[in-house]
């Protein structure tokens, strides 16, 4: 663009004519003035002559730009409405793929106006555009519309609807048919590419020979001022060379004297090593930095004593999954075409307001015409993913907190979701949870972090190979990254042997990982006591729940002793219970284990206790009423039918899902469930997790854990809690059954057998004698005067 002064004269280069012309000027002024007189009066301050407001520049300005944000409402976000898909429309027949061009080239344009060198105006001064670079901007245009339009295939094609929608449109088409049709594809590449050329010079201005001469010229320039400061460089080095020599002789001491101190010449001091640059990454605390005491209190220092303090291992230990991969804008708009027009075949008015890409899926938010019912499209999943060509969608109805139904469509190219990308997140900075989890990413692409003291206790289940386990290693993950052992206990329980078995050793453990399922059964029952005998500590400390137990602590509660001397409130952490497989425990000890996790999910809460149990067959025989209703908190992995999914979530969607850490996760309190991309830990990361934690501490096991789980599994359990009762029953009414013991007791029948095993071990009954009855050895009066006896011990 150039700028054509219209108004008054330079006087700055017009030399010995100054004096002439301003005196024309001031004989002018009266006539002038005279004139404006007559007109009614003197121009206003903020007009020209022609009554036109100089900050004319401005308003074409911000007209440009906002033609510049409907152009990009239009063709990309598809958000202006019946005007916007009009105008799109018209657009890709009338340009082509040229059209989304026109978005940034307004504006650049209007920036230009209102900031850049089109504005840049003096007093009286206006834009103009001359038709040369009028000439040179059609002609480019006409030039790219051709070019593009060159990719479509054969020039038969070049007028059908999807090749003008794909090449430079209507223009494109008209101009590349005939120099395809008279000098092939490749000359007409070459006349294009020159007519694109000529429009450039056209806008421009530019010569090549200016171009050229003008490189040259500043090439030379450039190399005159280095040789320029070499030359004074070295000059201005043996000045001071000089300086220094004729300083040395005038500082030798005589023979005989003491050398005195020279004040007036300082030597430099010697140049110190710059310290290194910090890495890239020096926001986060190094492992050294990153200290915990004996009271979980953090503290940034390098202990002097390793031994003595916990470090938490630093989040370089868990792997980045880089780059996103970058959304095809030519794919999207080609998936909303198709949607819109399979809606509209089945007679659904909608369109496609909003998509939202996500690691797994991409969401089409579409807003339905009035009178549309939303069952209708409901009815049409499998049409839509026919056309779609995707194995499988998922419709929600209506999105939560919005007035339109989503569509989720698998991507073809699924990002992975780390768990070091999530724990490295804002969200998960901000949290100070001892029990916060990376659980992923939603299909907006915010991470998912979830506190276990908020949920409290999870429910996962999903078929085999859906992404359970990988969840399971990245919630312990997760709280091994955040916690030190002073303030998270845990317990495993893994019956597949395999999936948990790596954590064996740490620090954060009561007991060694479980894997056989009649150990597990009193690992639980445990459980269930620890639970009892902390509410009664709480009861004696009169609070609530573990927090304020906690916050009674530091407050001087701690200090409070015993009869005993002893002390009499000890420290409460957080006991988190992972269980990997939930099928296997229900098939040796259902009735056992079903009501231990029951109670442990209807009390634990308050005293810190939590559960994570994991399964791959949810069926009504594993999955129980009274264990979903306690456990409100639930992840869905992959299942293979509705009425799974059901079990599990009580809607449907489960069996939608596509595998690989896909979840549907229900936090508690929450009617619908939210879609999200499960975080993703490797064995490789776990491992260097594990030995950074176990070079600090080795575990300290519970004993009395160990012991239960031993006597439970050698079925050796002389004093079970349920052998007083199980011997009054069968005494009093004289008939030894497993069945009756699991009538009465309410236990399955492996305990109520060995219950009776004990019994004949100790005299109480006889042995097995095939299809008779167990003889019953003791009588009421014999069993009434063994009480008597042991009460008076």
């Amino acid at each position: 663009m150039r700028l054509t002064r219209i108004e008054g004269y330079d006087m700055s280069r017009q030399g010995g004519g100054r004096k002439k012309q301003a005196g024309k000027a001031g004989s002018g002024n009266g006539r002038a003035s005279s004139k404006a007189a007559k007109k009614g009066g003197a121009k206003r301050p903020g007009q020209d002559g022609k009554g036109l407001p100089r900050n004319l520049r401005e308003i074409y300005g911000v007209a440009t730009v906002t033609a510049g944000a409907l152009f990009l409402l239009a063709f990309y976000l598809h958000a202006l409405g019946p005007v916007g898909r009009g105008l799109d429309l018209f657009g890709s027949y009338l340009l082509g793929g040229v059209r989304f061009s026109l978005p940034f080239l307004a504006f650049f344009l209007g920036l230009a106006l209102l900031f850049g060198r089109l504005g840049d105006m003096g007093e009286g001064e206006r834009w103009r555009i001359t038709w040369v670079e009028l000439s040179g901007i059609a002609i480019m245009g006409l030039a790219a519309c051709a070019l593009l339009h060159l990719r479509v295939g054969s020039p038969e094609e070049m007028f059908t609807r999807a090749g003008l929608e794909e090449g430079g449109g209507l223009v494109g088409a008209v101009l590349s048919w005939p120099l395809v049709k008279l000098f092939s594809r490749a000359g007409a590449y070459v006349l294009l590419i020159a007519m694109a050329l000529v429009g450039f010079l056209l806008l421009t201005g530019l010569t090549f020979s200016k171009y050229f001469q003008d490189r040259v010229e500043r090439r030379r320039r450039e190399r005159a001022r280095i040789k320029a400061e070499r030359a004074r460089e070295a000059s201005q080095v043996g000045k001071r060379s000089s300086v220094e020599r004729e300083g040395k002789k005038k500082a030798a001491p005589k023979p005989g004297m003491s050398a005195a101190p020279i004040t007036g010449i300082e030597e430099a001091p010697p140049v110190a090593p710059l310290p290194p640059r910090p890495p890239e990454s020096s926001a986060e605390l190094s492992p050294t930095d990153i200290m915990v005491g004996d009271d979980g209190q953090l503290a940034i220092d390098v202990p002097s004593e390793p031994s003595k303090s916990y470090r938490l291992p630093p989040l370089e230990l868990l792997a980045r999954s880089g780059e996103r991969s970058s959304i095809s804008h030519r794919s999207v708009n080609e998936s909303i075409a198709v949607l819109e027009k399979t809606l509209r075949d089945f007679g659904v008015d909608a369109a496609v307001t909003t998509v939202t890409r996500g690691p797994t899926v991409s969401r089409f938010e579409v807003e339905l015409g009035s009178g549309v019912k939303v069952n209708r499209v409901l009815g049409l999943s499998d049409d839509i993913a026919y056309a779609l060509a995707s194995p499988d969608i998922r419709i929600i109805t209506p999105i939560p907190g919005k007035s339109a139904i989503g569509i989720e469509i698998p991507n073809r190219e699924r990002d992975l979701v780390t768990l070091g990308d999530i724990l490295a997140s804002p969200q998960a900075r901000k949290s100070k949870s001892p029990l916060k989890v990376g659980l992923g990413m939603d299909v907006s692409g915010h991470p998912i972090i979830v506190d276990l003291r908020e949920m409290p206790h999870l429910l996962l289940a999903g078929a085999t190979g859906t992404g359970k386990s990988c969840c399971i290693n990245a919630m312990i993950a997760s709280v091994l990254m955040s916690s030190p052992p002073s303030e998270v206990r845990m317990m495993m329980i893994d019956p597949k042997y395999v999936e948990l078995s790596h954590f064996n050793g740490i620090p954060h453990l009561l007991a060694p990982v479980i894997t056989d399922p009649k150990k597990a059964s009193a690992a639980l029952a445990w459980v269930v006591r620890e639970m009892e005998m902390r509410y009664q500590v709480l009861s004696r400390a009169g609070v609530k729940n573990i927090l304020a137990y906690r916050s009674a602590l530091k407050e001087g509660l701690e200090k409070e002793k015993d009869e005993h001397g002893e002390r009499a409130f000890p420290e409460m952490h957080y006991i988190l219970v992972v269980i990997d497989e939930l099928a296997d425990l229900m098939m040796v000890a259902p009735s056992e284990v079903e009501d231990s996790i029951a109670r442990i999910a209807q009390m634990a809460r308050a005293v810190g206790i939590h559960l994570v149990v994991a399964t791959q067959r949810p069926s009504v025989d594993v999955v129980t009423g009274l264990i979903k209703a306690n456990m409100p908190s639930r992840i869905a992995f992959t299942v293979a039918s509705q009425a799974d999914s059901r079990v599990i979530l009580d809607v449907g969607g489960a069996e939608k899902l596509v595998g690989h850490g896909d979840m549907l996760f229900l936090p508690a309190g929450s009617s619908k469930p939210v879609r999200v991309q499960g975080s993703y830990v490797s064995e490789r990361e776990i491992t260097a997790v594990i030995a950074f934690i176990k070079r600090q501490k080795k575990a300290e096991y519970r004993e009395e854990i160990m012991q239960d789980a031993a006597r439970e599994g050698k079925d050796q359990s002389r004093d079970d809690e349920l052998l007083e009762e199980a011997i009054e029953i069968v005494v009093r009414s004289g008939v030894a059954s497993a069945s009756l013991l699991q009538r009465k007791l309410r236990v399955g029948y492996a305990r109520a057998a060995r219950l009776v095993d004990l019994m004949e071990e100790i005299g109480v009954v006889g042995g097995y004698e095939g299809s008779k009855p167990r003889a019953v050895l003791m009588s009421v009066e014999e069993l009434e005067e063994k009480r008597r006896r042991e009460a008076a011990k």
